[in-house]
């Protein structure tokens, strides 16, 4: 979720029980109790979820999981919160639940793989290129530890 003028934008996956395809939709809330159903506001040909919506620099960016596309996907808010382009593949192959945050001019990103590799990488730039940090792995083999230790990581984050 991100607040922007006093409005709360909360994406989410939103799934096809039938196709079993999912696209990232928009609620708003005022207060952040009483939530309003907007629109989908990205729908690609493959499965999306997890969207990890972020400003920099003035402009709102989102990763969502596109594990299914092979790729890492950034996509930037041409008119924010319902319209979004892709950018860039940031990191090629099948990787899940995207932590991004900037801290002391650099870029870090974490996130999972199928088999419950919590991986690191880091790059001087947004749009990279990015690299997996030395030190990863940093959870090998356990995607219950990985998932849990990404989300905590990912509370603990400094400011953009």
């Amino acid at each position: 979720m991100v607040r922007e003028n006093n409005t709360w934008y909360m994406f989410f996956e939103v799934m096809n029980r039938r196709t079993h395809h999912a696209d990232i939709g928009l609620a708003t809330s005022e207060d952040g109790f009483h939530w309003a159903y907007q629109q989908i506001v990205l729908d690609e040909p493959f499965h999306l979820s997890y969207p990890y919506v972020f400003k920099w620099n003035g402009e709102y960016y989102m990763i969502p999981e596109t594990r299914r596309a092979g790729s890492i996907r950034l996509y930037k808010a041409t008119n924010f919160p319902t319209e979004w382009s892709f950018i860039d593949t940031l990191v090629d192959g099948e990787y899940c639940d995207f932590s991004i945050f900037c801290y002391d001019g650099k870029w870090w990103m974490t996130t999972v793989t199928t088999n419950g590799i919590l991986l690191l990488f880091y790059a001087d730039n947004l749009l990279g290129p990015w690299r997996e940090h030395a030190k990863s792995p940093v959870v090998n083999g356990n995607s219950n530890c990985a998932r849990t230790w990404r989300q905590g990581f990912s509370v603990k984050r400094s400011h953009y």
